[in-house]
């Protein structure tokens, strides 16, 4: 329903953020690597380097990890829950804006093109584990390597290499059901 009433507002027409450096990159020999793949490398790098700082050295990501391992107990030691969960809701919604800016300048903006980021976004979380931001970072990597290696197999397409991917998440559910770095509850 949301994406029908956005498609009424804004139109169907695709929309694109183009940089002044977008078709410029870093040259290594044969290889180049686009200067705006490196500045959304750089710039989400950075943004998990500052929500770990926020979670794991400050008063309120002190109070989130509380509140994450026991509520009721967080809730008995004085943490205003309803605060923690705006904070928490504002920093989610703050690294999916910061998210979205930076695929704008890969791809295409429509009303649907977040989907695919979801559904890869649920599997990295699942593959990492819950509770941690570096948990999150190895679920990523795993992830990207996996589905890389899916991508370069002649002939198989990103089809495949979903399918690599989501296979391994059922692996990693059935062999290790926290997660590779999660912890056990």
């Amino acid at each position: 329903m949301i994406i029908n009433i956005l498609l009424l507002i804004f139109g169907s027409d695709f929309r694109s953020v183009t940089p002044t450096y977008s078709g410029q990159g870093l040259e290594f020999g044969s290889v180049v690597i686009p200067y705006v793949s490196l500045t959304s490398l750089g710039a989400a790098l950075l943004l998990a380097a500052a929500l770990a700082f926020i979670l794991n050295r400050t008063r309120i990501g002190l109070a989130i990890n509380a509140i994450a391992a026991d509520r009721d107990a967080a809730q008995l030691v004085g943490i205003d829950l309803r605060h923690a969960y705006a904070v928490t809701f504002g920093l989610g919604a703050a690294c999916a804006g910061v998210a979205g800016g930076l695929i704008a300048m890969i791809q295409a903006i429509t009303p649907t093109a977040g989907e695919p980021y979801t559904l890869q976004a649920f599997v990295v979380v699942i593959l990492g584990g819950l509770g941690r931001v570096s948990a999150t970072v190895v679920g990523g990597l795993a992830f990207g390597l996996v589905e890389a290696f899916g991508q370069s197999i002649p002939g198989s397409g990103s089809v495949f290499a979903n399918a690599i991917a989501f296979g391994l998440m059922v692996l990693v559910l059935v062999t290790r059901p926290q997660g590779l770095m999660g912890r056990l509850r």
